[in-house]
Formats: C-alpha cells, sequence, structure tokens
C-alpha cells in the first residue's frame, strides 16, 4: 500500500514537462531543493501537532533520491508543507508517513525518464468521492453583512496543485473513507548531469575553511546551504574590511568574493590581500560575479584572482572550484 502512487505513475498523468531545462543555463540561486534536510524540518514542524493528536510521523527515503534538486525549493516546500498540515491536523490517534521515492520509466526519447515522488499518507478519516471532486476547486464561504461580503478563501490545496503545475509536476490522490488519504506530488527530473551531480557531491568532504565576502546576503545564504555540509567551516563578510578582519583572527583556504561592493570592493580586497606580509597572502580567490568580463581568466590573474565564478551560481560549477583548490581532495584522486 505504501507505493501505491507507483501504479498510477502512468503516460496519461505523467504528460507534465521537465522543470528545468539546462543545456547551457545556470540555475537561479534559489533553486536548490535539499530533499533529506527538507523533508526532515517538514517533520520538526508538525512533530508538535501530531503529539498532540497522538499521531506519529514516519519519513521513508528511497537512496536513488538524489540529495539536492533544481527546482524551485520555496514553492516546493509550500507544496509539502500544505500536505503534510492537511494529514497532521486531519489524523487522530493515528500515523502520517512521508515517503520519498525516485521513479525511472521507459521514455521513447530519452531512454529512461526519472520522477521523484513525495507521498504524504495518513490514516485519517478519508475523503468521499463526492468530496474528491471538489478538491482542487476553489472556494469561499462568504456572507453579507451591512452590503459588505466577508469570508474566507480556501487556498490550500488548490494553491499546491497550482504551484506544483507551474514547475511541471503533478499532484495525485487517493482516498477511502475510513482508511486515510495519500496525496503525492510527482515531479519529472530532468534528463540532465545535474541529477547525477546531486548524488555524488552529497558525499565528498573538503577540509576547507571558506570564507564568502558580498554585500548580498541571499548569497551568503545559498553558498552556505550549498557547502555547510561538505566543508570545515563557512565564514562570511559583508565588504572587505570585514573579509580582512576574518582574516587576521581566523585560517582561510579559499575566498569567494563579490566584486562589486559597498565600502571596499573585491578588486580592492583582492589587492590589499596580495600586498599583504601575512601568511594568508597567497588564499585561494575566487571572484563572484555576474560581469562576463571578469570571467576570462587573464583580466582575473592581473589583479591576483584564481579562479571566477559566474552569478547566478551553477552547483556543479561551484564543486568543481572546490576540487581544484582543496588539497586533501587533489591528495585522495591522485594518491
Amino acid at each position: 500500500m505504501w507505493y501505491w502512487g507507483f501504479k498510477m505513475l502512468n503516460e496519461e498523468n505523467l504528460g507534465g514537462k521537465a522543470y528545468l531545462e539546462t543545456k547551457g543555463q545556470a540555475l537561479s540561486v534559489d533553486c536548490h531543493f535539499h530533499v533529506q534536510k527538507s523533508v526532515l524540518a517538514m517533520k520538526s514542524i508538525w512533530a508538535e501537532q501530531a503529539r498532540k493528536n497522538n499521531t506519529r510521523i514516519e519519513t521513508v527515503f528511497d537512496k536513488n533520491v538524489p540529495n539536492v534538486l533544481p527546482i524551485n525549493a520555496m514553492k516546493f516546500q509550500h507544496c509539502l508543507n500544505n500536505l503534510a498540515a492537511n494529514a497532521v491536523n486531519s489524523t487522530i490517534d493515528g500515523l502520517v508517513r512521508v515517503i520519498v521515492s525516485r521513479l525511472d520509466k521507459p521514455h521513447p526519447k530519452y531512454g529512461t525518464q526519472s520522477y521523484l515522488l513525495i507521498s504524504v499518507q495518513d490514516t485519517g478519516p478519508g475523503i468521499s468521492a463526492g468530496d474528491m471532486a471538489s478538491l482542487f476547486v476553489r472556494k469561499s464561504d462568504t456572507a453579507t453583512q451591512n452590503g459588505v461580503t466577508y469570508g474566507v478563501v480556501d487556498t490550500g490545496l488548490p494553491m499546491t496543485q497550482s504551484l506544483i503545475t507551474e514547475m511541471g509536476g503533478k499532484i495525485l490522490v487517493k482516498s477511502e473513507i475510513g482508511k486515510g488519504s495519500t496525496f503525492s506530488l510527482v515531479l519529472p527530473l530532468a534528463n540532465s548531469s545535474f541529477e547525477n551531480e546531486s548524488v555524488s557531491i552529497g558525499s565528498r568532504f573538503y577540509d576547507m575553511n571558506i570564507l564568502v565576502v558580498d554585500d548580498y546576503n541571499l548569497n551568503h545564504l545559498t553558498l552556505k546551504a550549498l557547502l555547510q555540509d561538505n566543508v570545515v567551516k563557512i565564514f562570511t563578510a559583508s565588504h572587505g574590511y570585514e573579509a580582512l578582519e576574518i582574516l587576521h583572527s581566523c585560517p582561510i583556504d579559499l575566498i569567494f568574493m563579490d566584486i562589486h561592493m559597498p565600502i571596499m570592493d573585491g578588486i580592492e580586497t583582492t589587492l590589499k590581500i596580495r600586498e599583504s606580509s601575512q601568511d594568508w597572502s597567497g588564499v585561494h580567490i575566487v571572484a563572484m560575479t555576474a560581469d562576463p568580463d571578469y570571467q576570462h581568466m587573464h583580466l582575473c590573474k592581473k589583479i591576483g584572482i584564481d579562479a571566477a565564478l559566474a552569478k547566478p551560481f551553477r552547483i556543479g560549477a561551484v564543486y568543481a572550484i572546490l576540487e581544484d583548490f582543496a588539497p586533501a581532495y587533489k591528495i585522495a584522486t591522485t594518491g
């Protein structure tokens, strides 16, 4: 019964397009969904409400699901959280189980098409056939008083369906009165090298301290999310002066340096680092910029920059830089 959703994945209901075209395109910074972390975070959020309902929450993970997926994390998290909320709130003295799986099916063009399937199952009261037909219809219960209409619009499941459809996926439902319900989010995995990257990078560890220098906090958060499980520690600075203070007090192996910053920009900061008599004057520096001129290495090298990382970030490019500059990785791969 756990994997009933697999039977529903036929050619008709898997007609959605792949959620990401990766041919030469860079991933935007909000398009990284950390599968296991996000599911466990959702479980933690609803644990207290489940306890009040005397209900257990269980999670099951297929080991073949990539660790990181190139999808809009905010939209997908909203969908998953809504399904979990409905399941927990409707289940008393029961069980809510979240199953994360991967399904591979034959495809006439790609040979094999892979799908991410996250099913939220509950042992709640179930949904009648009549109610099932209107689950994804926007409803409003309104009342009129003194000529003014008051009401609350239900945006739960309709919004979830809208978001998952925007991402190229589907939401599937199965329910039986007295036995519970299962809602499944289905997304086609893009046929690209990214999927293979996601599987392999999650298990690598780079013995490095990283410094991210950028005045845009979202870039701090993005690189932290990508690297925090793969390096020793990540430090952040908003401009060059903060970066120099960190270098004076902490050992740093690699700097991701934004070029355009207030107070002290990346060029001036790099020059001060290279001109310093300190041990860290030779630290590896990678320029982060959307300006294509800085992606030409002969320009970067003139100011002492070792490499360049284009914005928006591509996960594969970030990890390629770590592999280039991590001594432990080089020893492991050449020894």
